[in-house]
C-alpha cells in the first residue's frame, strides 16, 4: 500500500498493568508532532498519564514499524494507545489531538511562508548588488541588465504568488475551523467534543 496522506492517526485500546501509562503516543511521526499532541493531551487536565513511546516500551505502544497501518497510509502517522481509563474521554482526546495536527499544519504553513519571505529579501539584495556591480563597470552592458532584471523579476512574482497563495491556505483554514457546522455536511479536520455525564 502506497502512502496516500501526510497524516494519519491511529486510535487503539489496551488494558493497562501496574506502572503503565495510560497514553502512549507512537507511530512514525516526527517527535515534535507526538511532542505537540503529549502537550495537548496533558492541557486537558485529566487523570491520565501520558507517554511518548520509546523503543524501551512494548512494542503494542511503539507503533514504529513500516508495517503499521498509519505509517502504511501517511507519511507522519500517530500510533495512539489508549487504556480503558482513557477511553473514557475518548471525545476530549480526539478533539486534543486534532487540534495538536491543526496547530502543527498551521505552524508548517507559516514556516513556509516566512521561508519565502526570506528568499525574495535574499533574492532582492543579490539582484541589486550585480546590477550595481555591473553598471559600475565600463562599458555599460544595458541588454544585460534589462535581462538580469527580468529574471530576477520573475522569480519574485512566482514566488509572491506562492506567499500569497500559502497566506490564503491559512486564512481558508482557519475560517473553517470558527464557521458553524452545516446539518447534513461533514466537517473535515475537526472533532467537536460534547462532555458527557
Amino acid at each position: 500500500m502506497s502512502r496516500r496522506f501526510c497524516y494519519g492517526v491511529a486510535f487503539h485500546g489496551f488494558h493497562r498493568k501496574g506502572v503503565e501509562a495510560d497514553v502512549y503516543i507512537g507511530g512514525g511521526a516526527s517527535r515534535p508532532l507526538k511532542i505537540a499532541i503529549e502537550s495537548a493531551l496533558n492541557d486537558l487536565d485529566l487523570p491520565l498519564k501520558v507517554k511518548i513511546s520509546t523503543s524501551h516500551d512494548s512494542r503494542k505502544f511503539q507503533g514504529f514499524s513500516a508495517d503499521n497501518i498509519t505509517n502504511r497510509i501517511a507519511k507522519s502517522g500517530i500510533h495512539l494507545e489508549q487504556s480503558a481509563q482513557a477511553r473514557k474521554y475518548y471525545r476530549e482526546i480526539a478533539h486534543a489531538v486534532a487540534q495538536a495536527f491543526d496547530a502543527h499544519v498551521r505552524f508548517w504553513i507559516w514556516t513556509f511562508i516566512e521561508d519565502l519571505k526570506t528568499q525574495r529579501i535574499k533574492r532582492e539584495a543579490e539582484f541589486v548588488q550585480a546590477l550595481s556591480k555591473n553598471l559600475a563597470s565600463a562599458p555599460l552592458n544595458v541588454e544585460g541588465a534589462i535581462g538580469e532584471y527580468r529574471t530576477w523579476k520573475a522569480i519574485d512574482d512566482a514566488l509572491a504568488a506562492t506567499i500569497k497563495t500559502a497566506d490564503e491556505l491559512q486564512s481558508f483554514d482557519e475560517s473553517k475551523a470558527d464557521a458553524p457546522h452545516e446539518p447534513g455536511k461533514k466537517r473535515l479536520n475537526h472533532v467537536h467534543p460534547q462532555r458527557t455525564g
